[in-house]
């Protein structure tokens, strides 16, 4: 019979969500979401990067991403630009806002990273980021089937 406190998927889901949503209060007081934060990441390292691969990076729908995209829009955290080559094609820039906002959190994120790691050592972690990738991969071929 299956255990739903030893099923894998339940026990990453579950434990994962308790450290995001630990990293969404202490992105808050910065006025942004764990999910803007992440967006900012991304947008910030890849200059003008395209909704669609914004959406692949962040593992979520497009249809997520146009309203993450629109509230980040409102909150002058980031720009939209068409491209006059191909009007479907909206590229993404953080404003000046946005950049200073995801250089105030990197501090933030980057303890809450160490405290999150305290007293694990690092042969372990480097096992758990293998074993989740590997367990991604497998994942993601479950769907090709």
């Amino acid at each position: 019979m299956l255990k739903i406190d030893d099923y894998i998927p339940f026990s990453i889901s579950l434990h994962g969500r308790i450290m995001l949503d630990t990293l969404n209060e202490l992105v808050a007081p910065f006025g942004i979401t764990r999910s803007q934060w992440a967006a900012l990441y991304f947008i910030a390292e890849n200059p003008e990067i395209n909704m669609t691969r914004l959406a692949e990076l962040m593992v979520v729908r497009t249809s997520t991403i146009v309203r993450l995209v629109e509230r980040m829009v409102k909150d002058l955290l980031i720009t939209k630009k068409q491209l006059p080559s191909d009007r479907r094609n909206i590229m993404l820039t953080c404003t000046r806002k946005g950049k200073l906002i995801y250089r105030k959190t990197i501090p933030v994120v980057k303890q809450f990273e160490q405290s999150l790691m305290e007293g694990i050592d690092p042969g372990d972690l480097e096992t758990c980021r293998t074993v989740f990738l590997q367990m991604a991969a497998n994942a993601a071929s479950c769907r090709d089937e």
